[in-house]
C-alpha cells in the first residue's frame, strides 16, 4: 500500500502533468436556473466544460432571467448522454436598455436582454444547445413584438478563439455580436448553427429598426462612441449555417444580415463564409475585410453559399460611386483580397450580388445568378466582372431596377441597444 502511495505521488508531481478538468456537471433547478447556471460557470476551471444535463424528472429547459456573465475561458454545452435536446430559455427584446457601456457585462449588475455574455475574455465555447427567448415563443412577429430575444452572446472588447457551433437559435434578434472597441483578436467561429432572426422591439419612429445579423463582426458604434486605437481581427469563420430573416421586403432603418462582417476603423482579414444558406434578409452576406490573392488563392473566401428572397444576396462594402446601391454610409469600406466562387444567388429582390468600394484584387467565378429582380451583379469597383452578364458565371433574368435593401448599421451595440 505504501509503494502505491508512492508511486501516485512521483505521477502528481511530474513536470507536466495535468490533472483531470474541474468541469461543472449541472441541471435545471426550476422555475429559475440563473444562480445555478452563472455559479458553474463562475467556478469551472480554466479551459473546462460546464455541461448542462436533464433533470432527475427529464426536465430539459433552463430557465434564466438574467444574463450570464462569461468570466474565464470556458464550454458550454450539452451533457454527452442527455437524450434529445437542451434548452436555454432566456432573453428579452426590450428598449432602452439600462446598461452603459462601463457597466457591460459586470456581474454585480446583470442584464436581462441577453442570454450570455463576455468582455475581452478569449477561449469561449457555447455548442449543442438549443435557444428560445424568455417569452417562449419561437415564432417570428410582425411587426416585431417583445415575445423575442436580443443577442444569445453579446461581446464586447473582442477576444481569441471564440467559437459558436452547432446551436439552434428561435426568435433572437442576432445569434452572436461581436464588437473590437481597438481590441485585437483572432479564430472566431459561428458554424453549423441554425438560426431564425427577429427584429427588434420597440420599432424605430413607424419602422422596424433592424440593425442585426446571425453574426456581427464590428467596430465601436458610431453613436456615443469615442475614437478608439486600431483594432484587427483575422481567422474569421462563418460556415455551414442556416439563417432565415423576418422578410426583406420590409422598410427598416438599418439591414437584417445573415453574416456581417463590417471592417470600418477597425483591420479585418482571413474572413472564410463557406456553405451557408440565408433567406429573408436584406443582405444574405455583407463582408468588408482587406486582403491579396496569389494565384486561385485569396486570403478572404466566399463560397457554396446559396440564398434567394433576400435584398442583396451578397453585398461587398459599401460606398464608391454611385453611393446609393449596394449599400449608403457616410464613407468607403475597405474591401480586397477576395476570391467569391461556386456560390447561387437566385430570386433576389434586388441584385444577386452587389460590390461597392473595393480595391482588388478579385476571383469570381463559376458563380450562378437566376432570377434576381435588378441585376446579376453591380460592380461599381472596377475590380472582377460586372453587368448582367458577369464573365465566366451563368446569368439568366431581366433587371427590372427596383429599390436597393436598407444598409448594415453601426448605431447597435451589444447589450445596449440603439442608444
Amino acid at each position: 500500500m505504501k509503494r502505491l502511495a508512492v508511486a501516485f505521488f512521483v505521477i502528481f508531481a511530474l513536470p507536466g502533468f495535468v490533472a483531470a478538468c474541474p468541469d461543472q456537471h449541472i441541471v435545471p433547478t426550476p422555475p429559475d436556473s440563473t444562480a445555478a447556471v452563472q455559479a458553474a460557470v463562475t467556478a469551472v476551471g480554466l479551459g473546462c466544460s460546464v455541461f448542462l444535463d436533464r433533470g432527475p424528472n427529464g426536465q430539459d429547459t433552463y430557465v434564466l432571467t438574467k444574463t450570464i456573465v462569461l468570466p474565464n475561458s470556458v464550454t458550454i454545452t450539452k451533457w454527452p448522454d442527455a437524450p434529445g435536446t437542451i434548452t436555454v430559455q432566456a432573453g428579452t427584446n426590450l428598449d432602452p436598455i439600462p446598461t452603459t457601456p462601463t457597466t457591460f457585462c459586470d456581474a454585480t449588475t446583470p442584464d436581462t436582454i441577453n442570454v450570455f455574455c463576455s468582455n475581452g475574455k478569449s477561449g469561449i465555447t457555447i455548442t449543442d444547445l438549443n435557444f428560445v427567448p424568455l417569452s417562449g415563443v419561437t415564432v417570428v412577429k410582425n411587426p416585431p413584438t417583445s415575445s423575442a430575444g436580443r443577442e444569445v452572446w453579446a461581446i464586447k472588447n473582442g477576444g481569441s478563439n471564440l467559437i459558436f457551433r452547432e446551436n439552434t437559435v428561435s426568435n433572437f434578434t442576432d445569434g452572436v455580436f461581436l464588437e473590437l472597441d481597438g481590441a485585437v483578436g483572432n479564430a472566431v467561429s459561428f458554424e453549423n448553427n441554425g438560426v431564425n432572426l427577429a427584429d427588434r422591439f420597440p420599432l424605430c419612429g413607424s419602422m422596424p429598426c433592424g440593425g442585426n445579423a446571425a453574426l456581427s463582426v464590428v467596430n465601436c458604434g458610431s453613436t456615443g462612441c469615442t475614437p478608439l486605437p486600431a483594432a484587427s481581427m483575422t481567422d474569421i469563420n462563418f460556415n455551414g449555417n442556416t439563417v432565415v430573416g423576418p422578410g426583406s421586403n420590409i422598410v427598416r432603418q438599418f439591414a437584417v444580415v445573415g453574416g456581417l462582417i463590417f471592417d470600418d476603423q477597425s483591420t479585418v482579414t482571413e474572413v472564410e463564409m463557406k456553405n451557408n444558406r440565408v433567406t429573408q434578409l436584406d443582405h444574405g452576406l455583407f463582408v468588408a475585410a482587406i486582403g491579396s490573392c496569389s494565384g486561385s488563392t485569396c486570403t478572404n473566401t466566399i463560397t457554396g453559399n446559396r440564398g434567394d428572397n433576400n435584398g442583396n444576396r451578397l453585398t461587398i462594402s459599401r460606398g464608391g460611386s454611385p453611393t446609393q446601391f449596394c449599400s449608403q454610409g457616410p464613407s468607403d469600406l475597405a474591401a480586397s483580397g477576395m476570391s467569391i466562387t461556386k456560390n447561387t444567388f437566385n430570386s433576389n429582390n434586388y441584385d444577386g450580388g452587389c460590390i461597392a468600394a473595393y480595391t482588388g484584387p478579385m476571383i469570381m467565378k463559376d458563380n450562378i445568378f437566376n432570377g434576381n429582380k435588378n441585376q446579376c451583379l453591380e460592380n461599381y469597383s472596377g475590380f472582377g466582372p460586372t453587368g448582367n452578364a458577369p464573365g465566366a458565371n451563368i446569368c439568366r433574368g431581366p433587371g427590372n431596377n427596383g429599390p436597393p435593401p436598407a444598409p448594415p448599421g453601426k448605431n447597435v451595440h451589444p447589450g445596449r441597444g440603439t442608444s
